[in-house]
């Protein structure tokens, strides 16, 4: 694999460096360090080159664009490694995020929820101080105040929060998540909806959040969901659902549920080679059978 120029990388901070801290937020080598983080080595070699701690620093001391550049560094970064994720959050960041988070531009609250949900991939241990850090009301905050990518994020973040800790769940359902999630559910972008479904797939795992759900409004989007696409979130937010007791007697949770049954033995069919034949003696015969063929071809 080619190498990055050590020589490269501690030049471009030393420069930073010796411009003092009046200048310190000067410049773009947060963003084309940023731009260089696309592989573990390469993540791996900036840091060796002494990256992390003036990236720190600029989010303490830099100026609002500098800081947004270096959270888009620092995102990168997180992205590609357990090991850069420990470095990052031992080295102070949570809290230096925390301004971005609640007074940045909408960009800078993108790129910050963004990154969080990156530190707290694989670790309740980095999800439980990242809730410390005050994170969760602002997170719910941009599921409904934000921008398109601003909601993607939050609830990408949300999902990785939620997925290993169960008082985590507790907490994000107590900042008030659900309503908002649920009309990310109904009415945000692609990728806000399949985040939204798996946020409320794991809070559904208790079955006070399910009935939470339910009462949120839920089912309406959930059906559309499953009747339109084939999206993942939906499938496994329904099974998570349908194993709550209180909820098992709903009509339309049953007529979801059989909904997805339905679409399961269509896939089963087509995937038999049904369709050939039964195009075939549609083309051929007539009356009522085949206006049966053609309604199951149909569906």
């Amino acid at each position: 694999m080619r190498r990055l120029s050590r020589l490269a990388l501690s030049r471009r901070w030393s420069v930073c460096s010796k411009r003092g801290r009046r200048q310190i937020s000067g410049g773009s080598q947060p963003y084309a360090l940023g731009n260089l983080a696309t592989t573990k080595e390469y993540s791996a070699q900036i840091v060796r080159a002494g990256a992390l701690g003036p990236l720190v620093t600029i989010l303490k001391e830099g100026s609002a664009g500098a800081k947004e550049w270096a959270v888009h560094a620092l995102g990168n970064l997180s992205a590609l490694s357990e090991d850069l994720r420990d470095l990052i959050v031992k080295a102070g960041a949570l809290q230096l995020l925390m301004p971005l988070l609640d007074q940045g531009s909408m960009a800078a609250k993108a790129n910050v929820a963004g990154m969080l949900g990156n530190l707290a991939v694989d670790s309740e241990e980095r999800s439980v101080l990242i809730a410390k850090a005050g994170t969760l009301k602002p997170l719910v905050a941009l599921l409904t105040e934000g921008s398109g990518n601003a909601q993607d994020m939050a609830a990408y973040t949300l999902e990785k929060l939620a997925f290993y800790s169960e008082d985590l769940r507790v907490q994000i359902v107590k900042a008030g998540a659900l309503k908002p999630l649920v009309a990310l559910l109904r009415e945000g972008s692609e990728d806000a909806k399949h985040w939204a479904a798996h946020v409320l797939a794991i809070l559904a795992s208790s079955a006070d959040h399910a009935v939470q759900i339910v009462n949120a409004g839920v089912l309406p989007p959930l059906f559309s969901r499953l009747h339109d696409s084939k999206e993942e979130g939906a499938v496994v937010l329904l099974e998570s659902l349908g194993k709550c007791e209180a909820l098992r007697a709903l009509r339309a949770l049953r007529a979801l549920r059989a909904l997805r049954a339905l679409r399961a033995l269509r896939a089963q069919i087509v995937d038999a080679g049904a369709l050939p034949p039964l195009v075939m003696l549609q083309c051929e015969g007539g009356g009522t059978a085949a206006m049966s063929r053609w309604r199951l071809i149909e569906h």
